[in-house]
């Protein structure tokens, strides 16, 4: 589940399809389609005349942009004009669409940075005074290259940890009741308390070998920087398994059968705390309703704290209030499962 979504859900954009119109053929137009070409992110199909088939071809979603150069292109620009270049995009997915709108935009800043350099050098008695005024420069911190995997696997590492160890957890009390193997608990002299401790146990070792498979993964093999501690990180993982394992234990105290007890940790853990936990857009962007049903749930505070600790090499001190947070949920749902699971026949 891990590695699926790992490869599923990038966060960066590559290899865009897209087609060129050039009505200019010059030295000007072909270094600028030079410079789209040597890019990541867009992938040029075709350059042709044929607006007709290109048209026909962004329709059937074969392409996600047209970008036509006007003839007179070279010409404008070598005299220090300004010019335009028409960029259609394909909107039928609006994210992406703006995405692929941005890209266009700092690729044509570029452009246009690297023709003024070349003009003014060419003509030093027309370099205007505005030349010499703000200079903008822009630092991006903790993720220098913008890369999507930094973003993204921190989260999933909290992500898959709140699926499946609550879901087997869950199973582990509801298949006794179907089986009717729970009379053992029912007729022993076990307590609550030793059986709730019992079944947390072997899915607590089992996420402990899992904790350790995906920091490694991310680490080695995925190359998202660990600038934390590795042994706070291990410790607040381990933490958060404890908390999101009793949050399974109560869905399997509340339900009699194995299907309902899928069908509700899906929507818990995964159409749920996936909508409201900050893994794709940050809290701040979600309105104050979901921002309030994003802080009842263990999955908001581990992604930040894992972020953190990850990417900005936190410590235990400054992540606390994450920690402090993961500490009351835990307590709350163990003693939601410890009230709720009743020794007797029901």
């Amino acid at each position: 589940m891990f590695l699926t979504l790992t490869y599923g859900l990038p966060m960066e954009i590559r290899s865009v399809p897209i087609a060129l119109l050039d009505m200019d053929k010059t030295v000007l137009s072909r270094s600028f389609i030079d410079k789209i070409q040597n890019s990541k992110v867009f992938k040029i199909r075709k350059i042709t005349l044929n607006q007709q088939d290109l048209n026909n071809q962004l329709k059937q979603n074969d392409l996600r942009a047209l970008v036509t150069i006007p003839s007179g292109f070279s010409n404008a620009l070598t005299k220090g004009a300004q010019t335009q270049i028409q960029v259609i995009i394909e909107g039928s997915f609006p994210s992406n669409s703006l995405i692929i709108k941005n890209y266009f935009a700092e690729l044509i800043s570029d452009f246009n940075i690297d023709n003024l350099q070349n003009y003014y050098q060419e003509n030093p008695a027309k370099i205007p005074a505005i030349s010499q005024g703000i200079d903008l420069k822009i630092s991006v911190w903790f993720n220098s290259t913008l890369r999507g995997e930094n973003y993204i696997i921190p989260g999933l590492i909290a992500f898959c940890l709140m699926y499946i160890p609550v879901i087997l957890s869950a199973l582990s009390i509801t298949k006794e009741k179907e089986t009717g193997t729970i009379i053992n608990f029912y007729t022993s002299s076990i307590t609550k308390l030793e059986y709730i401790l019992g079944k947390m146990l072997p899915y607590f070792c089992i996420a402990y070998m899992h904790i350790w498979l995906m920091i490694l993964y991310a680490w080695l093999v995925a190359q998202v920087p660990m600038r934390g501690s590795v042994f706070q990180y291990f410790l607040t993982t381990i933490l958060y398994t404890a908390v999101v394992i009793t949050l399974g234990l109560i869905i399997g105290v509340l339900f009699k059968s194995q299907a309902s007890v899928i069908l509700v940790t899906m929507i818990v853990t995964v159409t749920f705390a996936f909508c409201y936990c900050g893994f794709l857009l940050p809290l701040s962007s979600l309105d104050e309703t979901s921002q309030i049903l994003a802080k009842i749930q263990p999955l908001t505070y581990y992604i930040d704290l894992s972020r953190k600790m990850m990417l900005k090499g936190s410590s235990l001190k400054e992540v606390a209030d994450n920690i402090i947070s993961l500490c009351v949920l835990g307590c709350v749902y163990f003693g939601a499962a410890f009230l709720l699971l009743k020794k007797r026949i029901s």
